[in-house]
This record gives structure tokens, sequence and C-alpha cells, in this order.
């Protein structure tokens, strides 16, 4: 028992000397190497495994350390085999060069070091760009991680699967810190670019525009979106916001959204976003148009639905960024063409047609439209309606525009229709209940006729017909150089011969006698308009045209050789008296002869009650030198004698009429002819002239009045437009009386759609 416990203690005492010489020879060494290398070890952070033995990694040899010219201590195994005894080793597709080449060193202090990681260099950033320093340029804008030196929180320093040892893909790498553009990869609209990849358009490191982006904006989105770049290239007009340093991204997500063209707002939201206050750019005054819709009673549609229907985001040849033409400012032309922008959705008949019966603005059937725009210098839409919204219905605005001016509308609705009353013009109402008369027109062309559709027309024309009388005040007016008494005597006794030249049954006698004992209270043309109404107002229905040709032929013959006499014998007369009066006679049986019975009785009930009516106003047509033409197809050539003054037949004037389409006051391609005459009277002074109207047989003869009417204030204005005074001008209409052509074929009532130029001298 003592022997073997002997033996346990002796084996026991030998283990503990072995352990203590064994742990005194490793500190020997320790000691030994810290003796000459502490350096290594003297740094902030030092290696782990030197911190144990320096055996982890070196092994001695049987040589004694140090010793010249022996190498003792030398690395356990390769430098990357060594590493890998405790490190990972490298499985990824992408090594890092110095890495893959083993020599982890070259970033890495193996034994001691200030700096995170062991690494050789002050920081991240210092580090990589001691080689990598010629691919970051020295730009504007640096990302935040680059400038902070932190490559490694994008870049893995050994080794990856994705390019450029980024970390992990594109773009999820980017949203480990843009998080709320992450949020966005759910919207129902995602950027093509943004989809793919980040540096479609971002420079991971650094780049001279802002947020990163290769190129400023719009020149980086135009490298897809040509054709918006073609737009601006070629417009006159360009989105303010194009211009600005967003640009694009003013209106769009550069990302995603839920919205169409990936807008950050629906349309109209992000419009009124800015369009919220008033602004001035160089086309004028721009509205505060969220105002204008939030307080309207009444929104224009398109409006409603989106700004875009009218006017273009981005660029436009037109103003207001507006998608088609409409014109500038308080009048234009009315063509259809100028309102392009309109038609797009409205019917372009609410321009074209003088009658319509779709349109609510309309008085019976009387487009008030086409009566507002027409003409060369007709209102603009916006003269009366505020194209986004108003307080009024219809879009009718508070305020319409007039030069410098606002001037009050006035707008009143009633139950069908209503009233404005402007600084141009006092109150005019519109009713679309307002007929005149429920006549039915039976033939094609007549249904074509808008029938009797005008209210407060001016009946302004004559009702003159009478060859005789004609021929008589034709005469008269030549005898102007004679003396007052003289002109009493030529007048009574021309009266007196052509009365008692005609048949018996086709004159009342008795009123016949009355006109002439009221010769000293009437005007010498009262009282030839007198006898025109009795003439005209006798049945002639039995007699045949022939008769009536033949008749007239000879009492105007009779009348010229009967006048002729008398103003020889007064010696008040010279040869181109007597060259007009011959002229006359030529004229009038042509005049005649258009003339047919029935439409002698289908004017007489007319022209009867008009006869108290026309002698009581004095006819305005007194002692005025055209009125022996205005019932003729043109005026007398011949020769003016100087003597004659006042008003006078100026014979060398012989314009063709201007001729209208059916049912239509357009002067159309027409106005070449108004130009001659614009022509001559700019050279002719003192020249003023009548304009006379007419029309065909198709219609109510009352409509017809009034057409005709209009025709020759269509011809007036437009000779006004041209610079000729308006006091040198007067319209009259006569309806469809003194056709130039037969009615009964479709030629002739065209050439009897007319106005005609009479000529008179200024006093």
């Amino acid at each position: 028992m003592k022997r073997n416990s002997t033996i346990y203690k002796l084996v026991s005492l030998t283990i503990a000397i072995t352990c203590m010489v064994t742990l005194a020879n490793a500190q020997d060494a320790e000691n030994t190497c810290q003796q000459c290398h502490n350096d290594l070890v003297a740094l902030k952070i030092v290696h782990a495994p030197a911190t144990e033995s320096c055996e982890s990694c070196h092994t001695a040899n049987e040589n004694e350390h140090p010793q010249e010219g022996v190498k003792g201590f030398q690395l356990a195994d390769e430098a990357t085999a060594l590493c890998f005894y405790c490190h990972e080793e490298f499985s990824e597709t992408n090594i890092h060069a110095p890495a893959e080449s083993g020599e982890c060193v070259m970033c890495h202090n193996p034994h001691s070091s200030n700096y995170p990681s062991l690494l050789t260099a002050s920081s991240e950033k210092a580090l990589c760009l001691q080689c990598h320093e010629m691919e970051i340029p020295n730009t504007d804008v640096v990302h935040s991680p680059v400038e902070k030196g932190k490559c490694s929180e994008c870049h893995d320093p050994h080794q990856s699967n994705e390019s450029a040892f980024l970390k992990t893909s594109k773009p999820d790498l980017c949203y480990t810190c843009h998080k709320q553009i992450k949020e966005l990869a759910s919207a129902s609209n995602k950027h093509a670019v943004f989809e793919d990849d980040c540096f479609n358009c971002h420079q991971p490191h650094s780049a001279s525009a802002k947020s990163l982006l290769m190129e400023p904006m719009p020149t980086l989105c135009y490298n897809c979106h040509s054709d918006v770049q073609e737009q601006v290239g070629i417009a006159t007009v360009v989105h303010k916001v194009m211009s600005d340093e967003k640009s694009c991204s003013n209106c769009h997500s550069p990302h995603a959204s839920n919205n169409t063209a990936m807008l950050y707002e629906p349309t109209n939201d992000l419009c009124l976003s800015c369009h919220n206050r008033t602004y001035s750019n160089d086309e004028g005054k721009i509205e505060n148009i969220s105002n204008k819709l939030s307080e309207g009673n009444s929104i224009h549609a398109p409006v409603e639905d989106a700004c875009v229907n009218c006017h273009l985001p981005h660029a436009s040849e037109y103003s207001s960024l507006l998608t088609n033409k409409f014109p500038k400012g308080t009048y234009a032309a009315a063509s259809i063409d100028n309102y392009e922008l309109c038609f797009n959705c409205h019917d372009s008949e609410l321009l074209t047609a003088e009658i319509n019966s779709t349109t609510n603005f309309r008085h019976g059937e009387k487009n008030m439209h086409f009566l507002h725009l027409k003409g060369d210098k007709g209102k603009s839409c916006t003269m009366c309606h505020d194209v986004h919204g108003a307080k009024n219905e219809h879009l009718i605005s508070k305020k319409v525009p007039f030069g410098s001016w606002q001037m009050d509308l006035n707008y009143k609705v009633t139950e069908n229709g209503g009233s404005c009353a402007t600084g141009c013009h006092a109150e005019k109402e519109y009713d679309r209940s307002f007929v005149i008369t429920e006549e039915k027109i039976a033939s094609a062309e007549n249904q074509q006729n808008p029938g009797n559709r005008y209210q407060n027309f001016e009946m302004e024309y004559y009702k003159v017909d009478s060859s005789v009388v004609l021929a008589n005040q034709a005469v008269e007016q030549k005898r102007q150089g004679v003396s007052d008494t003289t002109q009493e005597v030529l007048i009574a006794q021309q009266i007196q011969d052509t009365l008692q030249s005609l048949p018996n049954d086709t004159v009342d006698l008795e009123t016949t006698e009355s006109l002439i004992a009221e010769t000293d209270s009437l005007s010498e043309t009262d009282a030839i308009a007198e006898q025109t109404v009795q003439r005209d107002t006798v049945p002639l229905a039995e007699e045949s045209e022939e008769v009536l040709v033949a008749e007239n032929n000879s009492i105007a013959q009779d009348s010229v050789v009967e006048v002729k006499d008398i103003a020889e014998s007064a010696g008040a007369i010279d040869t181109g008296l007597i060259a007009s009066n011959e002229a006359v006679k030529e004229v009038v049986p042509n005049e005649t002869q258009e003339q047919s019975p029935n439409e002698t009785n289908e004017n007489k009930t007319l022209e009867a009650e008009t006869a108290e009516e026309m002698k009581s106003e004095s006819l305005e047509m007194t002692q005025e030198a055209e009125i022996a033409l205005s019932e003729s197809a043109h005026p007398i050539e011949g020769e003016v004698n100087e003597q004659n003054t006042d008003k006078i037949l100026t014979p060398e004037f012989n314009f063709s009429p201007v001729e209208f389409a059916f049912d239509s006051k357009s002067l159309g391609k027409e106005i070449e002819k108004i130009k001659k005459v614009i022509v001559w009277m700019q050279k002719n002074k003192s020249m003023s002239i009548e304009l006379h109207g007419f029309t065909d047989n198709i219609g109510p003869e009352e409509y017809n009045n009034y057409l005709s009417l209009l025709r020759a204030k269509s011809v007036s204005d437009f000779m006004v437009g041209e610079g000729i005074k308006s006091s040198r001008l007067k319209v009259k209409g006569f309806g469809e009386k003194s056709p130039i052509a037969p009615n009964s074929s479709k030629e002739g009532r065209a050439r009897n759609r007319r106005v005609e130029f009479i000529l008179i001298e200024e006093d």
C-alpha cells in the first residue's frame, strides 16, 4: 500500500514539474519575441492570435533565432491558407483581387492596428482610394456613404455574387437606406427604369446634378422621352415648370405612382396645387382657377374631367398651352379653323348656321351664337363665357372685357331664354319660344329656308314698282339745274301727261286728281311715290305680259319726249340730260319685262295697306338720284352735265352686283367685287352709296324683306371694316321685288339674290 502510494506521488510530481517547465519555456519564448518585436502588438487593436502566442502563426525552426543569415519563426502555412485557419474561406462568385491573391496584408495589419478590422489606413475611404481614386470624380454632389468614407455600406471588401462586390442586389441594396422609395414598389404604375435598376438614372458615388442624377432634368428624361423633347423644341409656349430645377419631377414621380402618367396627384388636383393663386407672365394675367371652380355654379365639363382636355401639360404652339387653335383677344374672324378647340366637342353649326334649333342660345330658331360670332370681326367666346367656371348659368361671365375695361354683363335667366345688357348695348332678350309664323313651305328648296324667325327688323324697303314713275323720277333728278318754278311746272305737267297716257281701266282717276291737287303740300318725290302706290294697286291680272311691255315702252318713250320738249323750251336742259333720258328709255322696258302680272297681283294687297303709311312718313327716297334706278339691274351709263348739282348719278360707276347663296348673307368670294367699289370710293371722296339688297321669291315675303336688308348690311359692315366711313353708306332691303331674272329657274333665282350699288353725290 505504501509502495503504491509512493509511486503515485512520484508520478504526480513528475507531471507537475513537466508542466511548470513547459510554461516557463513558453513565457520565456514570448518574453523573448516581445523583447524585439513589441512594436508589432503595441497599437490599439491587437490581432487575437498575437495576444496568445506568436507560434499561432509562426513556427520556430531548429536554428536559434535571431541568427544572422538564418530565417526563423516562419509562417506556419501560406498566407491565404493561414488566414483561413480562423477565417471562413471565400465561396462567392466575385473575390476582391487582394484577397484572391492572398495578400490580405494589403488591407489588414496581421498584428495590431489603430483602425477597425486591423486596417492599414485611417478609414475605408482612404484605404479604398489607394486603388480606386480614379473612379470617383470630384463633383458637386457626393453620395452620403462615400462622403463618410463608408464604402463597405454598399460593397463587400472580400467577395460578392453581385457586380462591383455589392452586398446585395439592386434595388434592394438601395432600399436598405431609402425605405420611403421601397414603399412605392407597391404602386400601380411603376417607372420602367425604377423596376430595372436605380443606376439607370442615378450615379452611385457622386454627380454634378442633384439627387446624384446622371444628367440634369429634363435632359435625363429626354433620353427616353424624345417625343416630349420634340414637342418642346417646336413649341411657341412651354410650361414654366419645365424650365425650373425640378422640371419633370414637379408633376411626375420618377419612381412610381397610383395615378396616370405617374403624376403625384390626380390631374386636376395637381394643376390646382399651383393654379390656386394668380400669376402674371408674358401672355398676361393667369387667374386663380381654384377660386373660379369653388365659387362657380356652372363648371365647364372638360374642366371637371381633366385640364388636359384643353391644355397640353408640356408645351404647345398655341397660347395658354391649348391643344388646338383658339383666338386670343376679344375679336376674331368667324371661321371653324379659328375655333378648332371648341369644335372638338361642340357642333360647328353654332358658328356657321344662322338657324339652329338645337342650341339653347337662340331667339326662336335664330342662332344667337352665329349672330355674335359672325363676320371678320366676330366676338370671341371668351367675351361672354368663362371657359372654366362661373357663378352664372351657362358659364356666362359677370364682366365683359373691352380693351382695358371690364364691363358688367348683367345676364339674367328667364324661363325660355334670358337677357343681357353690356356697356355696348341696351338690354336685349332672347326667347326660345318666339315664333313669327307657322306658314309651311312646300317645295324642297323652300324647306331649306328658315322662314320667319326674326323680330324687330326694319321694314326699310320701297313700295315703288312702276316703270313710268321711275322714268319720271330719273328725268326729274337730271333737272336740278332748272329753277324752282320751272321744276314745279315740269313735274306737274309730267304727272298730268303720264296719267293721261295710261288706259282708263288701269288708273283710279279720283285718287289721281286728289294726288295732283296735293302737289303744293307734298314734295315732288312724295307726289311721285303716292302716284306709284296708286298705280301699283290697280288690278292688272287681265293684261297679258306682252301688252304691259308694249304699253310701258310707249309710256316711257312718251314721257321722255314730253319732258325733253318742255325742258328745251325752258332752256334748262342740255344734250347730256337727253342722253340720260334715252338711257332711262332703254333700261325701263327690261325691268318691266321681268315682272309678270301674277307678281303684281301678289303685291297689290301689301301695297294698298302701306300706301297711307308711306304717305305719312314722307318717304326717305325724296330727291335722291339713285331712286331712278333703285329697282333696275344696273345704273345708267352716259355723260353727266357739270351743271347738275346736289345728288346726282355718276354714269361711269357701274359695278356688278354682289351675289349670295340661298338663304345666306355671307360674302364669300364676292368680297373681291366689293373691294373694287372700296378702291373707287377712296378715290372719290365726295360720293356715297346706297346698298340695295334683294332676294329670290322663295319663302315668306316678310322674311325676304329682312334677309335682303341683312345682305346689304353685311356688305356695309365689310366696307366699314375696310376704312369706308359709315356715313357714306346707306342700307336698304327690297326683298323679292325687282328680279333681274326669272325666279322660275335655279339660275335666275341665283342672280336675284344680290346687293346692288347705287351711287349718290354728297351735298
